[in-house]
């Protein structure tokens, strides 16, 4: 998806950005489809276009069983090394997701499409040294996840956008689990990581961590993970929130534009006043967002979630509302318009809210 200037397109704008994660697969979905998980080790690898093989030394077994200290891993690919098959000597540590071939060879899962075709796409960063568990009885996508950040906390120059992709489709108990350690590693990359982890799962104090590291999170270039969880996932609907998220969002220009999304999605009272003054806007993006959050207020829309986008149930406009009439039916706003369809649903709009000073 092309960027201008830092900005979605403006097909984005009033339409989440159905954009799947590329740089790392959840660990949830991960899990599923593994016979086992294991910490383990490779000193040498045969690599070639087509499959590369290694015997895999077990370190610690965390899902299923395998046949003892190591495996025999084989695994068919599209490898970027091109020419002979050749013997290559690289230690490697990490968390690797297994498939049974047959009795004697196992396959392993791509777990970082960044990293496609290469034996780095393979596995997820693991350190030889367990971590403290959470609880005995934690559950294994909160073991998982505390392997995965282990190794950001004790390693470096590690991607945070791998830590990003694990975190994806994770639910909020393992998020809990593992965000104090995140934020606490002085890292912005995995401070975003965390902060993009609770946005997505709505957990109520992630608008004060985003308040509380963006300063920091602003700096990396994974601030878009955290844009993009705000933007499109983050519902919440807490008057205490939306109105923490409006003061931010009005008084830091990088935050705006996604925290006006947000905002407008959630077109609940409180989130009036800021979207109001975004039909004065110099920007067409934030205009728009006005209009559709304004719009959808006044004709009674269901809250746009992810989930009502796909099946088009954001547009079934059905709650009770005392402002909507045959004329604001005819204004909602839920797409780009040329210039002059703008405008004149702005003025329609601006008309509108001048005369509802209750809201303001």
């Amino acid at each position: 998806m092309k960027r201008v200037d830092g900005r979605l397109p403006v097909g984005c704008v009033l339409g989440l950005c159905l954009v799947s994660l590329s740089h790392g697969a959840g660990l949830d979905r991960l899990r599923k489809e593994s016979d086992a998980i294991v910490v383990g080790s490779v000193k040498t690898r045969i690599e070639g276009p087509g499959r590369v093989t290694f015997a895999l030394a077990v370190i610690r077994v965390l899902q299923g069983s395998v046949p003892g200290p190591s495996v025999n891993v084989v695994h068919d690919w599209a490898g970027l090394l091109q020419g002979p098959d050749r013997v290559i000597n690289q230690s490697l540590t990490g968390l690797w997701f297994l498939k049974k071939r047959t009795d004697a060879t196992w396959d392993v899962i791509d777990s970082r499409p960044s990293m496609y075709r290469t034996i780095l796409g393979l596995f997820l960063p693991a350190s030889d040294t367990p971590p403290t568990p959470s609880g005995t009885n934690a559950d294994l996508t909160v073991r998982l996840l505390e392997e995965v950040t282990l190794a950001f906390r004790s390693g470096s120059g590690l991607d945070p956008e791998v830590l990003v992709g694990a975190l994806d489709g994770v639910q909020s108990e393992a998020i809990a689990a593992v965000a104090p350690s995140l934020l606490a590693t002085g890292d912005p990359g995995s401070q975003s990581a965390a902060v993009a982890g609770m946005l997505d799962n709505q957990m109520p104090d992630s608008v004060s961590q985003l308040v509380r590291f963006w300063p920091a999170i602003r700096t990396v270039p994974e601030k878009r993970f955290v844009l993009s969880a705000l933007r499109d996932n983050w519902r919440d609907t807490t008057p205490g929130a939306v109105k923490r998220l409006a003061s931010i969002a009005a008084s830091d220009s990088e935050l705006r534009l996604a925290a006006a999304a947000a905002l407008a999605a959630i077109h609940t009272k409180e989130t009036l006043p800021l979207l109001g003054s975004l039909l004065y806007d110099n920007d067409p993006q934030a205009q728009l967002h006005g209009l559709y959050g304004i719009s959808a207020f006044a004709n009674g829309c269901p809250v746009k979630t992810r989930e009502r986008v796909v099946t088009m149930e954001y547009l079934v406009c059905t709650q009770p509302s005392a402002y909507k009439t045959a004329a604001t039916a005819g204004s909602l706003v839920f797409r780009p318009g040329t210039p002059d369809q703008q405008l004149e649903q702005v003025l329609f709009w601006r008309k509108w809210w001048e005369a509802k000073p209750d809201l303001h």
